[in-house]
């Protein structure tokens, strides 16, 4: 089984983010990240929010507990 890593990196103005923060298994964050997609949108349009663009983040990762949070 082979696995993808996509980083990416931007340069441009500083941006204020807002959202969900969870924390995840590795084992299943697959199902849990849309999930949380699902609650965020169920949010609505949020104070001071600029555009329609969301952008997911993972916020830590813990190998040793195969956990991570994400935004």
């Amino acid at each position: 089984m082979s696995t993808l890593t996509v980083l990416r990196y931007e340069q441009g103005r500083p941006m204020l983010f807002a959202g969900i923060r969870r924390k995840h298994t590795f084992a299943k964050m697959g199902q849990d990240i849309p999930r949380q997609w699902e609650d965020f949108i169920k949010l609505g349009k949020l104070p001071g929010q600029v555009g329609t663009t969301g952008y997911g983040a993972i916020c830590g990762a813990d190998p040793g507990t195969q956990t991570m949070e994400y935004m």
